[in-house]
């Protein structure tokens, strides 16, 4: 067993494919919301400060909020020279599963990322993303949250 330990440690690969590749493939970030008028803004200032060049993405809101959010995602948008929003307006609230469906279904660029309202992304994590997808031996990426910024949880 300790030869296998041994052996194992001496020959497993190290570093990261993230240190290996600088793709910018065009991304579609997937953002569904309800209720979010409080931190929806904060939400999209996180998004436009991504260090990645934002003609390369698009946002995909799927809201079914019965507050303001959406004027506010309108808003937000209009007044910025933003990147393109696709933005799926809900009559009525049918679960986080279907709404993502409907994102999913909606998103046009060759990586998807998927984030809620109250989680704050690194700045780098689109890069590392596609660092790691530009592995052929890599098919997904997934992410620790590290700060909440108060949302409807």
């Amino acid at each position: 067993y300790l030869a296998f330990l041994g052996l194992y440690a001496w020959l497993r690969p190290t570093g990261s494919p993230a240190e290996k590749s600088e793709a910018e493939p065009p991304v579609s970030i997937v953002l569904p919301t309800y209720n979010e008028s409080r931190i929806v803004k904060a939400k999209l200032d996180d998004l436009l400060a991504l260090d990645y060049p934002m003609e390369k993405v698009e946002i995909v809101v799927v809201d079914s909020s019965t507050d303001d959010t959406r004027e506010i995602i309108r808003e937000y948008f209009s007044e910025l020279g933003a990147p393109g929003l696709t933005l799926i307006e809900e009559d009525e609230r049918r679960g986080l599963a279907p709404a993502l469906n409907e994102a999913y279904e909606a998103a046009e660029r060759e990586m998807v990322v998927k984030t809620d309202c109250d989680s704050k992304l690194p700045p780098d994590v689109l890069r590392e993303a596609a660092a790691n997808l530009a592995d052929p031996d890599v098919d997904a990426v997934t992410g620790r949250n590290v700060e909440v910024l108060g949302g409807s949880r």
